[in-house]
């Protein structure tokens, strides 16, 4: 939930806090921690401390399972510096590219970083750390670009 309702000026970076782990039986269990995580939610900012979350699953369950992440295409992620401590791909499960089809910068550098992928109802995004400087990717209809190693959406001037 980022934070236990932590003010925005109280958040430190891999020590945001807010992190529920689960083990459940069935889709009953998966609600009550969800509900949980809710109500102590809303610490009043939009960005999340993913990596933190993730590295923090990675520990507590088996190390050898997948890491996958649920995130909100509008919100950044305020540990991306953390990404490097990651240590396997990263499925990236993206909402709310239907009302913004660029995808945030965090997510692709996310996955890019961490050879993982990123999936939207739309379709599946896979391959992005082996793009070399200068190539480009269309995602979701928008053209990108592998500049100064990061992903950029070219303009309509550009893509023609």
């Amino acid at each position: 939930n980022d934070g236990d309702q932590k003010p925005k000026e109280q958040k430190v970076v891999g020590e945001t806090g807010g992190i529920y782990a689960a083990e459940p039986q069935d889709i009953r269990d998966v609600i009550k921690v969800m509900r949980e995580v809710m109500l102590q939610g809303n610490g009043g900012d939009s960005e999340e401390n993913d990596i933190e979350a993730l590295l923090h699953a990675n520990k507590q369950f088996d190390a050898k399972a997948e890491l996958i992440l649920i995130a909100d295409n509008k919100s950044a992620i305020r540990d991306i510096s953390l990404a490097t401590d990651l240590k396997k791909p990263i499925r990236i499960i993206l909402c709310g590219t239907q009302e913004a089809p660029i995808v945030h910068p965090d997510y692709l550098r996310l996955a890019k970083e961490t050879t993982g992928s990123i999936h939207t109802i739309e379709e599946d995004i896979m391959g992005l750390s082996s793009l070399k400087e200068g190539e480009s990717i269309k995602i979701l209809g928008v053209e990108y670009k592998m500049v100064n190693g990061e992903l950029t959406p070219l303009t309509d001037e550009e893509v023609k």
